[in-house]
């Protein structure tokens, strides 16, 4: 089987052979560094990532425990105001390029989960964000980037029916289970170092 995860990727790893001008540290989504290096080591399973990022000379695929991670440069202007559009087509022509059999969108808020339920393949979606309860705490205009998400929050989940969600209060959160969604309740992966004894003492009362 070929898997295509569309997610935020972190690119600390791969600053240098990227050609990225400065070592950043924005995109931290460490469950899919997780899953992908987990579902690699299952037999006959061809894991993919695609992710983008700003900081790059030029789009770039690496390979690193079994997964390719296609860095696709995606420039940070823009996004909003073209609906998406330029990254959905980026993701596409990646994806065309992969054929995966199944594409697994991270997060119904943002450019990954809306191009992989418009991919036209059989699709998975994982809920992190619940853009409608951000809104409701942090207020705004008639019209902001929090409503625009909310858009594609609603269309995502139209469109979806294969989610995974991380927590219970999630699926409460969207009333999923009467909404006729096929529910997965996975949550976040975590590295085998958080569950090892450290090589270094640790401190007291310290709260990671």
């Amino acid at each position: 089987m070929k898997v295509a995860i569309l997610s935020p990727y972190p690119t600390q790893e791969f600053h240098q052979e990227l050609g990225c001008s400065q070592l950043s540290h924005q995109s931290s989504a460490t469950w899919t560094v997780v899953l992908a290096r987990s579902l690699a080591q299952l037999p006959n399973t061809e894991v993919h990532v695609v992710t983008e990022i700003e900081d790059i000379p030029a789009s770039k695929t690496v390979t690193a425990d079994g997964v390719h991670i296609h860095f696709v440069r995606s420039p940070a202007r823009f996004k909003t105001l073209t609906l998406w559009q330029f990254d959905r087509l980026r993701r596409h022509r990646v994806l065309a390029e992969i054929d995966p059999d199944v594409v697994h969108g991270e997060g119904l808020e943002n450019q990954y989960g809306y191009a992989a339920v418009t991919a036209g393949r059989p699709c998975l979606l994982t809920i992190h964000g619940i853009p409608k309860l951000a809104r409701s705490y942090y207020g705004g205009a008639w019209f902001d980037r929090q409503r625009f998400v909310e858009m594609f929050e609603r269309y995502c989940l139209r469109h979806a029916t294969n989610l995974v969600i991380i927590n219970p209060f999630v699926a409460a959160a969207y009333n999923l289970e009467a909404n006729g969604h096929r529910l997965f309740p996975i949550p976040n992966a975590i590295a085998p170092e958080f569950f090892e004894a450290s090589a270094i003492a640790r401190e007291n009362d310290l709260l990671l």
